[in-house]
């Protein structure tokens, strides 16, 4: 369950980004399904042949550390196999030792460049460590070798949408989606990203392709919820709220998620509750504070809102890496509503030197100006 890192994503969705949405796709490419073959690897002609079966019991078996002291034999004794290369990137990677996972795969691609499997597995594995541009080209191979593959358009698309480039990981992710209808995942994976680039109404289609195949999955019916408050649907997007918070009623992230959706869709009271419901499952999140206050100030509740955002002040305090953006703009909002003008100028101020552009700044150089108390 994402606890910090998608109460932050979500908080993106309401006006207050952080510096990255984890609420986006799940990083970790999806499990295979029983259907697919997980450890294929190429068959080198002209290269003497070896047994490998021993070994791949072990991977079958999920023995890591027996499996890649298998394979590091196998290694030795035929450096120009690709295929050793191949499972022993693979035994590295479920290891989680990705630089020396990514070096086995270089080595395989090298000896065996036009396998679907090994330039997946090596693009799979760049983009878990964090390198999604090396990861597109490799898996920009991997597609141009297997166009019909579904599970390498959808890599490809995670791969896109991490390098910052939805359209073309709208793209791919369609064409996963294409050849392989029945997979939940895919239509997942294609909301996620059709929400963050604000198509809200494609991205709630999606995402109920997605419910109807996987029907309990909260993550899912959040990401509906959402994409109907924001697409205008504020009825259907509180029956599907309704429905996840009836799956799990005492979970942060739906408490969290419940007070967006009631927002967006002016129910500011109940999303009010929602949010003191996420402070008391978690009450050191200094974002959760912040969304209180800021919905006390559509309230018109001044005095909760600015002890809610100072609580939120104090605790963002602690982690000035992560100070939240929107937080003096609301700050303030509450000071000059309560007729502290003095106070709210230095606010204001401070926001507009940490963002010197849009909407709310624009307002907040309006509000300073008029702000003379």
């Amino acid at each position: 369950m994402r606890t910090v890192a998608s109460i932050l994503a979500l908080a993106l969705l309401a006006g207050c980004p952080p510096r990255k949405d984890a609420n986006a796709p799940r990083r970790q490419p999806p499990a295979r399904t029983a259907d697919e073959r997980p450890y294929v690897a190429p068959r080198d002609r002209g290269v003497p042949s070896i047994d490998l079966s021993a070994g791949k019991r072990l991977i079958r078996r999920q023995e890591w550390p027996a499996a890649l002291r298998w394979f590091d034999d196998a290694v030795r004794q035929h450096p120009q196999d690709s295929r050793t290369h191949f499972y022993r990137g693979v035994c590295l990677y479920n290891l989680k030792k990705m630089p020396a996972a990514l070096a086995a795969y270089r080595k395989a691609v090298k000896l065996k460049p036009q396998f679907f499997e090994l330039w997946n597995n090596y693009g799979t594995a760049l983009l878990v460590s964090g390198k999604a541009k090396p990861a597109v080209r490799a898996l920009q191979n991997a597609v141009k070798i297997q166009p019909k593959a579904a599970d390498g358009w959808l890599n490809l698309g995670l791969a896109y949408e991490e390098a910052h480039d939805l359209p073309a990981a709208a793209r791919a992710m369609e064409k996963a989606v294409t050849l392989a209808p029945a997979q939940a995942s895919h239509h997942l994976a294609l909301a996620d990203v059709l929400r963050k680039m604000g198509r809200y109404a494609a991205a709630a289609k999606s995402y109920r392709e997605a419910s109807q195949r996987r029907p309990r999955d909260v993550y899912i019916l959040l990401g509906l919820a959402l994409s109907l408050a924001r697409s205008n649907q504020g009825d259907e997007a509180v029956k599907t709220l309704a429905r996840a918070r009836a799956l799990k009623p005492g979970s942060l992230r739906v408490q969290m998620a419940a007070g967006l959706v009631l927002g967006l869709v002016n129910k500011h009271a109940e999303a009010a509750k929602a949010y003191a419901k996420a402070i008391g499952l978690k009450p050191d999140v200094p974002v959760l504070h912040l969304m209180l206050g800021r919905t006390y100030l559509k309230l018109k509740r001044y005095r909760p809102a600015y002890k809610s955002l100072q609580q939120a002040a104090r605790l963002s305090a602690k982690r000035p890496r992560h100070r939240l953006r929107t937080l003096d703009f609301y700050l303030a909002e509450a000071l000059r509503h309560l007729g502290r003008c003095r106070q709210a100028k230095p606010k204001y101020r401070a926001f507009i030197q940490r963002v010197p552009k849009g909407p709310l700044t624009d307002l907040a150089k309006a509000h300073l100006k008029r702000c003379r108390r």
